[in-house]
């Protein structure tokens, strides 16, 4: 009787060891799944103020080649601002002629206007790739958020949701993408 007791004892020590072992590798899990949303999270937000920073490197690089080769360094920010406008609306006579009157010693032709074009448009299309990679990131940063799982975690650990960066983008093309029409512009050349 003793032997039958003790071997049912012993199963039930194995059943209830066997429990909490079961009970301490799923909270185990648990915490590797809380730490892996937490740390992804991090993760998402450390590459979103980094692509930010890039993206604010190509800008300012491209304003520096502008101010560079057309070698316009008094000019007020409203005349930047003229110089800027008129190269991207492809007016380059109107160009020529801001950076004329800005510097009258500095002789600007044609040629180092194509110059300034083309590496411009190569910068241009360099900014355009790195805000469509933080448009990217962000994007994923809100599907984490927005999941059920992972929502849920970040919520109750407390995490802030990072504010959207601003999209750089001209007035023309967010009234068109409000409007959903796009006006015909015809371009003085």
């Amino acid at each position: 009787y003793l032997l039958k007791e003790f071997k049912i004892m012993k199963t039930f020590g194995i059943v209830v060891l066997g429990l909490f072992g079961c009970v301490i590798l799923g909270l185990c899990v648990f915490s590797m799944v809380i730490l892996g949303i937490l740390a992804g999270e991090a993760k998402a937000r450390f590459g979103i103020q980094a692509q930010e920073d890039k993206r604010e490197a190509y800008y300012s690089k491209m304003k520096q080649i502008i101010v560079s080769k057309t070698q316009i360094t008094k000019a007020s920010s409203a005349q930047q601002k003229e110089l800027v406008d008129s190269f991207i609306k492809g007016r380059s006579a109107t160009f020529i002629k801001i950076i004329q009157e800005q510097n009258p010693d500095v002789l600007f032709d044609r040629n180092q206007y194509a110059s300034l074009a083309n590496t411009i448009e190569a910068e241009r299309q360099g900014f355009f790739r790195e805000q469509t990679h933080l448009i990217s990131r962000v994007q994923e940063y809100d599907n984490m958020y927005g999941s059920v799982i992972s929502g849920f975690v970040l919520a109750t650990a407390g995490r802030q949701k990072y504010p959207h960066p601003v999209i750089i983008s001209s007035d023309e093309a967010k009234a068109v993408r409000e409007s959903g029409v796009e006006k015909e512009e015809k371009l003085d050349l």
